[in-house]
């Protein structure tokens, strides 16, 4: 327990907590502004068939169920059911054992976490831009924004894709990466199962590596922080991909369900990770200084 008191009452842990407030209070004060509502979405989830993410699954009486790596699914049918702008600041829950750059990753972790109704792929980045122009102002910080696309990005990065473009200690660097690739190894997609495909009438190619998808990935001074998707609206398409990465479709009857119906909205959403954020606009070396409790659950309560 003394290891958990001397991070608590640790003055960098300290003003980093008191910049997690500020980084909450500027994202509600402009989503508000801009129409959103904030409706909380549960941790508890039945367990999905993404197979290629590492989750905790639990057994909840008698019924598979896992902690929620992210809201994914409840915002998009909160989206499919009309709501037009919702977020939340949402628990996630991923293993990261096995991860690499550890210094960057938490079991449990907050996402600031929206979705949208009748939006495109520019209105979200536009929309990402002003939550950490914003924040940063508040912050008294200076930010350069880069624009790349994501064939060019892993030609030029690795599969990583995370460009580090800031040029001063005072300067946050934020690097758009639109159109990320689909898949860089034809088994686990960048983002997700639900992004939708630039161009779908290539999907089942030869080459899966080459295509992209209508997306973007967020990095702050070379450190992934988030990213969204415009999402997959039919379901000959979303099961199609299902397919293509071996996702046992079965376990998500319902939400294909609700796309057999098509109502003719463009919905998208993005995520930022709020530990990371703040991770990097305090300048720390480790996201364990930015949270009050980094995975006590290891720690017992002795």
């Amino acid at each position: 327990m003394n290891d958990v008191m001397e991070h608590l009452t640790d003055e960098r842990v300290k003003r980093n907590l008191s910049m997690m407030m500020t980084v909450k209070r500027t994202a509600r004060d402009l989503l508000f502004s801009k129409g959103f509502e904030e409706i909380d979405t549960p941790i508890l989830m039945p367990r999905t068939g993404e197979n290629y993410n590492q989750t905790f699954d639990i057994m909840l009486e008698d019924n598979a169920a896992m902690l929620a790596d992210s809201p994914q699914i409840y915002k998009m049918l909160l989206s499919k059911a009309g709501y037009e702008k919702s977020f939340r600041f949402a628990h996630c829950f991923r293993a990261i054992t096995h991860e690499n750059n550890l210094h960057t990753r938490l079991s449990e972790f907050i996402q600031l976490d929206l979705e949208m109704r009748n939006t495109d792929l520019n209105d979200m980045i536009r929309l990402a831009e002003t939550l950490v122009i914003d924040i940063c102002g508040e912050l008294h910080k200076t930010v350069k924004i880069s624009h790349m696309q994501g064939l060019e990005c892993r030609s030029v990065y690795g599969t990583e894709m995370n460009p580090d473009l800031h040029e001063s200690k005072d300067e946050i660097s934020l690097v758009i990466v639109k159109n990320m690739p689909l898949t860089n190894d034809g088994k686990t997609p960048c983002h997700h199962i639900f992004a939708m495909p630039t161009d779908p009438d290539l999907i089942g190619a030869d080459k899966p590596t080459e295509l992209t998808t209508e997306s973007f990935d967020i990095i702050m001074n070379g450190i992934e922080i988030g990213g969204g998707d415009m999402r997959i609206n039919e379901r000959k398409l979303q099961t199609e991909i299902m397919r293509l990465f071996n996702v046992d479709e079965k376990l998500y009857t319902g939400y294909l369900k609700t796309l057999e119906k098509d109502d003719h909205s463009h919905r998208g959403g993005f995520a930022i990770g709020l530990e990371r954020m703040v991770m990097v606009l305090s300048d720390s070396e480790n996201i364990h200084y930015v949270t009050a409790f980094p995975d006590y659950y290891k720690r017992g309560v002795n």
